[in-house]
């Protein structure tokens, strides 16, 4: 039985697709890559800004160091005498007297290059405010920074 050829007119072969791609689909995908590598290294940008931000790791620093001059060192000075918790009610509302940068490196030099580098040793400093029950972790910290970001 032979096959009869379609006579619709509306009807026609279907045309074999070349193997070349189409100049739009190359275009369109050049521009979404484009876009797409685009946004990576933006977001690649800010998160390394954040990452090397050297403000945020010379107050880090400052922080960490003040938190052990103040736990390690001066508690202990200070608990020696009679009890802490009446010398430490004197200075509840004045605070002891600031410590500056130059004297907590004396105590603890393991800091980063970013405090030593931006900030001013005899100009920045902390102030320590004894809180009850005036145990070696009840205090608040007051900053002072003098630093060049």
């Amino acid at each position: 039985m032979a096959y009869a050829k379609n006579k619709n007119p509306r009807y026609s072969k279907p045309k074999k697709r070349s193997r070349e791609p189409d100049s739009f689909i190359i275009a369109k995908n050049t521009i979404l890559t484009t876009i797409i590598l685009s946004i990576i290294i933006v977001i690649l940008a800010f998160f390394f800004s954040f990452l090397l931000n050297p403000e945020r790791i010379a107050k880090q620093d400052l922080e960490k160091i003040s938190r052990n001059y103040y736990e390690t060192y001066l508690y202990e000075v200070i608990s020696k005498g009679e009890s802490p918790g009446e010398i430490m009610k004197k200075y509840e509302e004045s605070g002891l007297p600031k410590v500056t940068l130059r004297e907590l490196l004396l105590l603890d030099d393991r800091i980063s290059p970013e405090l030593q580098t931006y900030c001013d040793k005899n100009e920045t400093y902390v102030k320590f405010f004894p809180e009850k029950p005036y145990g070696k972790n009840n205090y608040h910290v007051e900053y002072n920074y003098s630093c060049t970001f």
